[in-house]
């Protein structure tokens, strides 16, 4: 501010002063004024005093809008605004309040007499308003308020000039009071911003201790997690649990929604699941999912949250899994027979908690049909790719049919690998949970010289098979009776119990829903057709009886008789796994 200025000289002693000379310097010394940082209620008592000084009139006042009803809000020389508070004048009103909403000046010689004119506020003032220049303070096309200059001291009204001066003077100050709102803007924002790094650090720390550690093991079986909120809290979550020795509960969920509100109900169905976990056993699985949708659906409907949930129950003492998937796309497994991966035969449901159930719909497999399983929540396959598409459920087969398992491939690999082909990175919460099966199969292959020891021998390998790949007590025997039979004919019939004992080799397989044994011999071989026609025929003793009671008791029986010396004739006994 000008020399003139800081020594608080009256506007005689400015006017006395004369020439355009000194007005810029005012001006000048007004703008530096305004440059200075410092509160808002000593910058207005600047820009008033310097109006005043520059215009050499008897008051000046700005007014500005209140936010919360559009009232003007009169900041004046004629009073101490710091302790009395500025005047009210009711929004649309007076010469001001139509200058702020036309944002066209006024310049009147007889402000007492104008139609507009708002008496009370000089009376409040004690002032007579005589002549009385008014501008808006334009910033752009946004107007910021209102000055005005009453009663020229030297004039008895406001020329060109002064509405010139006045008009750059209204300029400066509107540029700075757009700036010190940006500045304040930006402070609320900073304010706001570290507030919500503060709750969302919290949030995180509070949403970790509802997740278990990423790794963990369950007898044989290996679980691995990775979780990647896209905005550091988020609705994903993974889970497992032990609801008994033989048993776990594990999973994948994704609560609709971000931020706190999913964490909250990510946290809610986290808790749930962990308080009812040692409910869950194989026979009551449909009913424990539905009785824990009913209680979610309590809490979650009314804040218009659901969640997409994959829950899979590995039975090790019956070595069966059972899955369900609610709006999620089904887990994958790695097949045991080939190591390919492929999507578990589980039906898809509609979003977890959203409405109430009375059952929902459950797949079940043999454990030993796989090796690997894997949940994902859908941030896995939407993530956008380099060529602009999504991952989708083939991308991600690709990553893991490409992996390595042979060298006991783990989940950073995947994770690594799923990121390289990304475009921008993940764009929403992404989790995976793989779990491993480290239960050692039985050997996948029996050779021996076809003798009745080797018979006894050939029994015990599909008994094992039976054990792996979960058949119950009952039906397990019957299919070994069955076994036994095909054996026995293949050393009485195929070689002959008085000739030297030819090679009998028994292969067994697993697929999700099928256990497979496949006997090889080079004795004498029947067709399908003979097979048949025997059994039918029901010759005793050409195993006609015994034929028929392996067709009872397998799903499928195929036999193939060799067509030369080099060959091996073969029986394929098939039997279908409940699922």
């Amino acid at each position: 501010m000008s020399a003139a200025l800081q020594n608080d000289e009256s506007p005689e002693s400015v006017r006395s002063i004369g020439g355009e000379g000194l007005l810029v310097e005012t001006l000048l010394g007004v703008a530096a004024s305004l440059n200075r940082s410092g509160d808002f209620e000593s910058l207005l008592a600047n820009i008033l005093h310097g109006a005043r000084a520059v215009m050499r009139c008897a008051a000046c006042s700005i007014s500005l809008p209140d936010a919360a009803n559009g009232d003007l809000l009169i900041h004046s020389t004629q009073r101490d605004w710091k302790k009395e508070g500025a005047w009210r004048l009711p929004k649309g009103q007076g010469i001001a309040g139509r200058v702020f909403e036309s944002r066209v000046a006024v310049n009147t010689a007889d402000a007492a007499n104008h139609p507009e004119h708002y008496r009370r506020t000089g009376q409040d003032a004690g002032l007579a308003t005589q002549a009385l220049l008014t501008i808006p303070l334009l910033d752009g096309e946004h107007c910021r308020g209102v000055m005005q200059a009453m009663n020229p001291e030297d004039r008895e009204q406001f020329d060109a000039d002064d509405v010139r001066i006045f008009m750059a003077f209204g300029a400066l100050v509107s540029v700075t009071l757009g700036r010190r709102e940006a500045e304040e803007q930006a402070r609320a924002r900073a304010v706001e911003e570290a507030e919500r790094k503060v709750e969302m650090e919290l949030a995180r720390q509070v949403q970790e201790t509802f997740l278990p550690e990423p790794r963990a093991t369950h007898g044989p079986l290996r679980m691995q997690a990775y979780l990647e909120q896209a905005t550091g809290i988020g609705g994903d979550c993974y889970f497992f649990h032990s609801p008994g020795p033989h048993l776990l509960l594990a999973g994948v969920g994704d609560v609709t929604g971000k931020g706190s509100s999913a964490a909250l109900d990510m946290a809610r169905l986290t808790t749930q699941i962990a308080l009812t976990a040692s409910q869950c056993v194989p026979e009551k699985f449909s009913a424990w999912l539905a009785t824990l949708n009913n209680t979610l659906y309590q809490a979650m409907h009314a804040g218009d949250n659901a969640a997409a949930l994959t829950v899979l129950l590995f039975d090790l003492e019956n070595r069966r899994v059972q899955a369900s998937a609610f709006a999620q796309a089904p887990p994958l497994f790695r097949s045991r027979e080939n190591g390919t991966w492929q999507e578990l035969a589980c039906p898809r449901q509609p979003f977890f908690g959203q409405r109430r159930l009375t059952e929902c719909k459950v797949a079940s497999m043999a454990l030993g049909s796989g090796t690997h399983w894997l949940a994902q929540s859908d941030g896995i396959l939407e993530a956008v790719v380099k060529d602009g598409s999504e991952l989708g459920r083939e991308g991600l087969l690709g990553i893991l049919n490409d992996a390595a398992w042979h060298e006991s491939t783990d989940i950073e690999s995947l994770v690594t690998k799923w990121r390289s082909l990304l475009k921008d990175g993940a764009r929403d919460d992404a989790t995976l949970l793989l779990l491993m099966d480290a239960s050692p199969p039985p050997a996948s292959r029996f050779e021996a010289a076809c003798t009745p020891e080797s018979i006894r021998e050939a029994r015990k390998f599909c008994e094992g098979w039976l054990d792996f790949a979960g058949i119950g007590r009952d039906l397990k025997v019957q299919i070994l009776v069955g076994c036994d039979e095909v054996l026995t004919n293949v050393l009485k019939h195929a070689y002959g119990v008085d000739e030297p004992p030819g090679p009998i080799t028994c292969v067994a397989a697993m697929e999700p829903a099928k256990l497979r044994f496949t006997i090889k011999h080079r004795g004498r071989g029947i067709s399908q057709e003979e097979a048949a026609a025997q059994a039918h025929a029901g010759a005793r003793e050409e195993g006609g009886m015994g034929l028929a009671l392996v067709r009872r008791v397998f799903t499928h029986v195929h036999f193939h008789a060799a067509n030369n010396a080099e060959e091996e004739s073969e029986i394929t006994l098939e039997k279908d796994l409940y699922m």
